[in-house]
């Protein structure tokens, strides 16, 4: 079994329960505030590692910079989604961005899979596809839902991060890439909320909402855990983004079921039997 697989799945059950923890804290705040203190809270983590991070190459900031603008770009619109629809329907919709991800690994970093890999793949994909189709029932006029939008183009914006992270974890390591990527997004967070308080308080406006509770730190946490692990399992030369990013969406998996039940959501017990079928796919990567 390779190592990499492992610890997509690992990293991928973090981040279903980091979902969970997202959408609670959400519930009573603006998204702009959220995102900006679990990347600040996860900047103090991380500074554990400057050391090794002021390292690096100055060259490669420029390209982790452009990493840290699109991801800033994909949370505000995913986070957003995750706020406003039934976390059973935008998790599944998380499919776009391993999708992407393994068309552009193939054609663009020519990543081969095996006869199995390539049928656990789309055995994944059609699981998550039916989990997606059933949510429709959930919101009305869907594909008119400018939500549903937000979320697709956050995932399409993941798979091009994806991709970026491959060919960086070649010239830097998981510490380098990990620290800066958050001080970037820390920057650009805190620089947003100064701004929008800013133009709220010129126009009389409430300032942006946020309560501070132990659950924001849960957030950064698991996000913190769950992107280190990511990153080793990218860095092994023996990875493919084909595989990692699939199996990485088994937070899917968590997320819709565990976080389903937590905010009584509709059609879990349908949703879980497609979830079998995922876990088939699974299975046959791993052969």
């Amino acid at each position: 079994m390779d190592l990499y697989i492992v610890l997509s799945l690992i990293s991928g059950i973090l981040l279903g329960f980091f979902y969970i923890a997202k959408k609670q804290v959400l519930k009573n705040n603006d998204v702009i505030a959220v995102l900006a203190t679990y990347t600040v809270i996860n900047l103090l983590i991380n500074l554990i590692d400057y050391k090794i991070a002021f390292e690096i190459d100055k060259k490669i900031l420029i390209y982790i910079f452009i990493k840290a603008v699109i991801i800033y770009i994909g949370w505000i619109l995913s986070g957003k989604a995750i706020k406003e629809l039934p976390l059973s329907i935008s998790s599944p919709l998380g499919i776009l961005s391993p999708v992407f991800t393994v068309i552009i690994g193939i054609l663009i970093l020519h990543e081969k899979l095996g006869y199995s890999q390539i049928a656990g793949v789309l055995i994944i994909f059609a699981g998550y596809y039916f989990i997606g189709k059933v949510g429709k029932e959930e919101v009305n006029d869907i594909f008119k839902n400018k939500y549903v939008y937000y979320m697709a183009i956050a995932m399409s914006i993941g798979a091009i991060s994806a991709t970026i992270d491959k060919v960086l974890l070649k010239e830097v390591k998981v510490e380098q890439l990990q620290f800066w990527f958050y001080l970037f997004m820390a920057v650009l967070y805190v620089i947003t909320i100064l701004i929008m308080n800013g133009i709220n308080k010129y126009k009389n406006k409430p300032l942006i909402k946020f309560e501070f509770t132990y659950m924001i730190v849960v957030v950064s946490v698991l996000l913190y855990l769950a992107d280190k692990i990511y990153f080793y399992a990218v860095k092994l030369p023996d990875s493919s983004i084909s595989i990692v990013m699939p199996l990485r969406y088994v937070s899917i998996i968590i997320s819709t079921i565990v976080g389903g039940i937590i905010f009584k959501e509709q059609n879990i017990s349908l949703k879980f039997k497609y979830m079998i079928g995922i876990a088939i796919g699974i299975i046959l990567i791993f052969i």
